[in-house]
């Protein structure tokens, strides 16, 4: 029998991991600019893009040091930023900060919680941990929650603990009015 398409399985948990946050709602909004009306037909389309830069790939403690698995799927799903130019024509591409306390529970949303990628129910929401194998994806938090054990995450990261915000790779890709 064929897997359910990965959105089937793990949007189930969006109800209570996936909520928005108004910081992020704000930048995109700002990126919006004066627009009237905002037209949804599809992930990507419109006049404002959410992407993740692969350029940014080794940003994040999470998928640099314990799940790279993670960044080798998304690299292969998610142009490189040039390519929304050579298609939009002129662009602005701007960073996305992601909130220290982030209450949406994408990926990125927990960098300065690391506990939080322990919880299942916290990570049953996240597309990269369910296209990952179960044996992968335990032997990255087998890690992860002994590092936090024994000191040695704070020791390598502990210094994000005062950062109010993380560039994690996310950007806003904005085409502009008249673009293409």
């Amino acid at each position: 029998m064929a897997r359910p398409p990965v959105y089937d399985d793990i949007g189930r948990g969006y109800t209570t991991t996936r909520q928005a946050d108004p910081r992020i709602a704000d930048a995109i909004r700002a990126a919006l600019g004066g627009a009237r009306s905002v037209l949804n037909v599809g992930a990507g389309a419109g006049s404002v893009i959410v992407t993740w830069d692969p350029a940014a790939r080794d940003t994040f403690w999470l998928t640099a040091h314990y799940l790279p698995e993670i960044v080798h799927f998304d690299v292969a799903r998610f142009p490189a930023l040039d390519v929304f130019g050579r298609h939009f024509g002129d662009v602005r591409v701007e960073p996305l900060l992601i909130p220290h306390d982030c209450s949406d529970g994408f990926l990125g949303a927990f960098w300065r919680r690391p506990e939080a990628y322990l919880i299942p129910a916290v990570r049953h929401a996240m597309s990269g941990f369910a296209q990952l194998p179960a044996g992968t994806v335990d032997a990255g938090l087998a890690c992860l929650a002994t590092d936090l054990r024994s000191g040695l995450w704070s020791a390598r990261f502990g210094a994000l603990q005062a950062t109010e915000n993380a560039d994690l790779g996310y950007r806003l890709v904005v085409a502009r009015k008249g673009a293409a």
